[in-house]
Parts: structure tokens; C-alpha cells; sequence
């Protein structure tokens, strides 16, 4: 799961309008992270444990799910 797509998800569902918001608020980390990734933009374990934690806390079960399937086996779903 890379950056863009974890925007996307979160977008969809109204959780955030920029990726600059999503970094601070979602991955728990500079603004600019998405930026600073690379071409493939995939983020370290520990900001997608982060994302797991804070979605699971608000209640994003569903997509919470998805993040740990990500982090378990390292695809997308």
C-alpha cells in the first residue's frame, strides 16, 4: 500500500483533503512526507502501524483491516 493509494481510501471517505493533512493527522508525520517517499512511494512499517492505530481508534474498522493486511503481507487490497 503506497501513499496515493492510502490518500485515496481516506479521501473517499471524507477523512482528509490534502496530503499534507493526511501526513500530520493520519501517518503521524512531517507534512512534507509524502513528498520525501520516491517514485514508489511507500511509506515505513512503523507510519503504517501508526495509520492501523489511529484508524482502528476512530472506529475505521474496514479500513483499518486493510492497512493490516497490507502490513502483514505486503499487498494492497
Amino acid at each position: 500500500m503506497n501513499v496515493d493509494q492510502i490518500y485515496d481510501h481516506l479521501a473517499r471517505r471524507g477523512l482528509s483533503d490534502s496530503y499534507r493533512g493526511m501526513c500530520r493527522e493520519y501517518l503521524g508525520t512531517a507534512e512534507n512526507y509524502a513528498c520525501c517517499l520516491g517514485p514508489e512511494g511507500v511509506p515505513s512499517p512503523r507510519v503504517l502501524i501508526f495509520l492501523f492505530r489511529r484508524l482502528w481508534a476512530e472506529r475505521h474498522l474496514l479500513l483499518a483491516i486493510e492497512v493490516a493486511f497490507s502490513i502483514l503481507w505486503g499487498v494492497a487490497v
